[in-house]
């Protein structure tokens, strides 16, 4: 009796200690799983923190380049906030120089206008003298008087000669200088007539 009794808590030790075995071994493999998921964690955490520190990286970059545009906006906004200044100024100058040009153009008609009516009545002058002197339209020396010249400059240069007035001469002289006398030659010959033209030749001579 006693024999079997022991051999029953032999078998049954020794079926618990199987037992405690395989829960041991079954405990060991589980570590062993656990610290292979430790590493695969601490490799995923490194992994992580490196794709972190990289993000990090591109963050300060992409900040940096907002950085850059808005300085760059910010430049450029000065720039075209200066260039529609200058602009403005530049339109505003020109406005002021149109303007002046206009009224020089305007104060060159009337002093144009002025000297046809000085011309006209010098001219009349001249017929009433030469009505007098010589009654036939004749040089001295019997010839007739030669046409007025065709070209601008000598054109200018008989009314030069025929004017005794300072600032008639010096009208005359402005205009030839820019090359003006072509514009009002014509209306000049028209306003004088056939007689006043070959008068004026007469007395240029």
């Amino acid at each position: 009796m006693v024999t079997e009794s022991l051999l029953r808590y032999v078998s049954q030790a020794e079926t618990k200690i199987k037992k405690e075995e395989l829960e041991i071994q079954i405990l060991a493999r589980r570590r062993t799983c656990l610290h292979d998921e430790c590493s695969t964690v601490e490799i995923a955490t490194k992994t992580a923190e490196k794709e972190l520190a990289l993000m990090q990286l591109q963050a300060q970059d992409l900040e940096s380049k907002v950085a850059s545009l808005k300085t760059q906006a910010i430049e450029r906004k000065t720039e075209s906030e200066s260039l529609q200044k200058t602009m403005s100024l530049l339109s505003s100058q020109m406005d002021q120089k149109s303007k002046a040009l206009q009224d020089t153009r305007s104060e060159r008609a009337r002093q144009a206008l002025r000297l046809q009516q000085q011309l006209k009545e010098e001219t009349k002058l001249i017929e009433n003298l030469a009505a007098e002197d010589c009654p036939t339209v004749e040089n001295d020396d019997g010839t007739k008087p030669e046409p007025i010249p065709s070209s601008s400059m000598e054109f200018g240069e008989t009314l030069l000669a025929m004017s005794k007035n300072e600032y008639m001469r010096g009208l005359i002289l402005e205009l030839l200088s820019e090359s003006e006398l072509l514009e009002w030659k014509e209306d000049i010959q028209r306003n004088l007539g056939d007689n006043g033209v070959s008068t004026a030749s007469s007395a240029g001579k």
